[in-house]
């Protein structure tokens, strides 16, 4: 008995093994996966617009991604270069997500940073602002 009480103890004051986590620092995916308008001759008329608010520089940061491509968000900032942007690990980001087109549907997405995240866009309802996008 007297043994299973130091043992107890001995695991309280170690903390019980836990290790502490630390999320990742890591960049953010935006994949278009829209599917072309039908009997349209421009492809790429149906892209996408990320756009986030830097604190660093003070402004929103825009990136704009075609359609069937996929860009790291702040690609397009000569700030950041062809790498985009790093967030620090377990920081919350609000991207908004625009979808050019008739009617403009946009979305805000919040995406915890824990190593590199992608935010897909698979579809959206022209007329009703409805975006259909899953993060991972």
């Amino acid at each position: 008995m007297r043994w299973l009480l130091i043992l107890g103890l001995g695991l309280l004051s170690c903390g019980g093994g836990k290790e502490r986590y630390f999320p990742d620092d890591g960049r953010i995916e935006v994949v278009n996966q829209l599917q072309p308008r039908p009997n349209s001759g421009i492809r790429n008329c149906r892209y996408i617009r990320a756009v986030y608010y830097d604190e660093e520089l003070v402004r929103e940061v825009e990136t704009l991604v075609p359609l069937g491509d996929r860009k790291i968000l702040g690609a397009d900032d000569p700030e950041y270069g062809s790498e985009g942007k790093l967030f620090r690990g377990g920081t919350v980001v609000s991207v908004r997500i625009v979808v050019i087109e008739s009617g403009t549907p946009a979305e805000d997405v919040k995406v915890y940073i824990d190593g590199n995240r992608s935010i897909i866009v698979t579809g959206v309802v022209p007329q009703s602002g409805v975006i259909y996008y899953n993060v991972q």
